[in-house]
């Protein structure tokens, strides 16, 4: 619904995007109890701008298109009245969709501070963490996670 490609002989082999040419008013308000493809077309384009529920495209303005009506109004500071007139309607399809912000990116887990200051010589969990993480960032050469702080382990930077 949004773009359309066109090509056109005289263009040869070339594609022109056209404009996105909405739907005109219907020329009347569009409430609950409403049946037709003006409903649809709403309906259509409320979902295209992420309606929660999704709404059922059957061309019927039930209780669900009401309240998705309302609260698409509601985002465009528009009267809430859960009706489609010439305001809402222009409103509906003169709005690009919205891109959902992409989920934040995981953040990693370290594991707690072990309590002591790690020295070259000393062994264990902790030292094998941070051999690990050295890797993972990068450590030239890498590492042999063995868990003994040795002479490669205290030179990597």
């Amino acid at each position: 619904m949004n773009e359309t490609k066109i090509v056109e002989p005289m263009w040869a082999g070339v594609e022109v995007l056209a404009a996105t040419i909405w739907p005109p008013y219907p020329g009347v308000v569009l409430r609950r109890g409403m049946q037709g493809p003006s409903i649809r077309q709403v309906q259509e384009r409320l979902n295209e701008l992420g309606a929660t529920p999704r709404l059922a495209t059957d061309g019927i303005f039930g209780v669900l298109t009401e309240a998705a009506v309302m609260a698409f109004q509601r985002t465009r500071d528009l009267n809430p009245d859960g009706v489609v007139g010439p305001l809402t309607w222009n409103a509906l399809f003169s709005t690009q969709p919205v891109t959902p912000p992409a989920p934040p990116a995981p953040q990693p887990v370290w594991p707690p501070y072990p309590g002591v200051v790690l020295r070259r010589g000393m062994q264990g969990p902790s030292i094998r963490q941070v051999q690990e993480r050295l890797n993972e960032l990068g450590a030239t050469p890498r590492l042999a996670t063995d868990g003994i702080f040795g002479a490669l382990t205290s030179g990597v930077w």
